[in-house]
């Protein structure tokens, strides 16, 4: 497994972002022109796509990595790697009572993972390159 890492940012979070990058020997994907975070995470993508990486992992920038992330990713690759793989799941929304329900689940299994048919967030995700 070999991993490309981006960090996408809104101009207004940029001190925070090129710190996390930093942190995470990230690539720095802006939002420059006010695209939204579809085509800013696109551009991500793209540029996972050419550095001949079997993964890319998009972080944004608004993130607070547990120590030891790439290689809790390296796991989650290992393990799922035709992926995506979300990092985070958003126990508010956009849906609380299935995630309520999977978290119980997993918890009385002793299970490390959800599964779902769609992310239920995007502050990190893994996909194959």
């Amino acid at each position: 497994m070999s991993l490309a890492v981006a960090v996408v940012a809104h101009p207004a979070r940029l001190a925070a972002a090129e710190l996390l990058a930093a942190t995470l020997g990230a690539h720095l994907v802006v939002d420059e022109h006010q695209q939204g975070e579809w085509p800013t995470h696109a551009r991500a993508l793209a540029w996972a796509a050419e550095q001949d990486a079997s993964h890319a992992l998009v972080v944004q920038d608004d993130a607070v990595p547990v120590p030891g992330l790439l290689e809790h990713v390296a796991a989650a690759t290992d393990a799922h790697p035709d992926g995506p793989i979300g990092l985070y799941v958003g126990r508010t929304r956009p849906r609380p009572e299935q995630v309520a329900r999977a978290v119980a689940q997993a918890d009385e299994v002793g299970a490390s993972w959800l599964e779902a048919n769609t992310l239920l967030w995007g502050v990190a995700t893994v996909l194959p390159a």
